[in-house]
């Protein structure tokens, strides 16, 4: 009986020691490795990271395609407490190009705790920033080899389709909580290229945020990215130099402000007050929020001056117009430049059949956009096909 018993016990041991790993699973594996090991990365508490670098001045610009425009940042400074899934990001952005807000530094506090996003102004006050901004700042945790890992090491995560391309292992994540990542290892080194995951952007439509990692250097037992660089679709929005990183350090007010975490959550794309005043004869004055539109009359027809914001503000400015004069069809929308606060509704009129009228150059920037449809492929921006 003990021989029979100790036979099956060997048989076990030699079978689960001879089990291999799934393709995704040994991606996972071999970045834990890469970068210090699976129990150094699942100890980590905080991690601290400072540096410096670049803000791109993405839908600002001076013509639609252009990424000249830089913000030079200073000051960076980035807590992550990883426990509890929490980050505060301190920087202070100085323009380098002419700018209608002038030359002054900028300082900018911000996070996310929980479902709480916040900005902390220059006076100290603390908002709560829109559930969409919230959303998207929850995945930006996840934009870090550190906590893209631990996360994929978590058995309650799912990890499916594993491929190379372009001498990079990929392997889509999805964490416990439902987000869903495009995470790359390079693979001689094994240490993670970058992470990609998608967003609805306003005016670009489904977009993906891709940030890719280099430089690596060891801090604390672990291998560190010393460069970071985030693109918004093919747009580089951020290029941070590390020069200083601690594992476990201090990681002071990374909670969210009482003033913050108490405020009620709020939409960013909930249905606002469309004002209107008669300015002149046919000519309404359509407002109610930060931007506004004006409503032209014609014989036989309506036009609107501007869909600003996004789509929901564009949808009640065109049903107000339609409205005002239901005999008439309201055929078009005037819009005065690409900028994304004064071009965030355009998608929306062009869905309402409105024809858009707008310089030239504009042209081949806005038919991208009005073409693109949600996607399952999550990593478009990165070159990475999807399987």
């Amino acid at each position: 009986m003990k021989s029979t018993l100790w036979i099956a016990l060997a048989t076990s041991i030699a079978l689960n020691g001879c089990a291999r790993a799934t393709p995704e699973q040994q991606i996972i594996d071999d970045a834990a490795a890469a970068l210090g090991g699976r129990g150094r990365i699942l100890s980590v508490k905080t991690l601290v990271i400072e540096g410096e670098g670049a803000n791109g001045n993405l839908g600002q610009e001076m013509t639609p395609e252009a990424a000249s425009q830089t913000f030079k940042v200073t000051g960076y400074k980035r807590v992550i407490d990883l426990a509890g899934s929490r980050v505060r990001i301190e920087q202070t952005r100085t323009p380098t190009f002419p700018y209608f807000q002038g030359q002054a530094p900028q300082r900018q506090v911000l996070g996310i705790d929980g479902p709480t996003g916040y900005n902390i102004a220059a006076n100290g006050t603390a908002t709560r920033v829109a559930d969409e901004v919230a959303r998207d700042r929850r995945a930006d945790f996840y934009h870090h080899p550190i906590t893209i890992v631990r996360a994929a090491l978590d058995a309650a995560s799912k990890l499916a389709n594993p491929r190379t391309f372009n001498n990079q292992r990929t392997v889509d994540v999805t964490t416990a909580s439902g987000l869903m990542f495009t995470l790359a290892i390079d693979s001689t080194t094994r240490l993670p290229s970058l992470v990609v995951s998608t967003t609805d952007n306003t005016n670009l439509g489904d977009v993906a945020i891709e940030t890719s990692f280099a430089d690596y250097k060891d801090v604390g037992g672990l291998k560190l990215p010393a460069r970071l660089t985030t693109k918004t679709d093919t747009y580089t929005t951020a290029d941070l130099r590390i020069t200083k990183q601690a594992v476990d350090g201090a990681a002071r007010d990374v909670a969210a402000p009482a003033a913050a975490a108490s405020a009620a959550p709020f939409s960013a794309t909930a249905p606002g007050t469309v004002s209107v005043e008669e300015v002149a004869k046919g000519v309404w004055f359509l407002a109610g929020q930060s931007h506004h539109s004006v409503l032209v009359e014609f014989g036989d027809h309506l036009a609107l001056i501007e869909a600003p914001q996004n789509d929901t503000r564009a949808l009640a400015v065109i049903a107000k117009a339609r409205e005002l004069r239901p005999t008439k069809p309201l055929t078009r929308v005037i819009n005065t430049h690409h900028h994304f606060d004064h071009s965030g509704g355009i998608r929306a009129a062009v869905s309402e059949g409105l024809t858009v009228i707008t310089h030239r150059a504009n042209a081949a920037f806005y038919r991208k956009p009005w073409a693109t449809r949600i996607r399952s492929c999550r990593t478009r921006s990165a070159g990475i096909p999807s399987p």
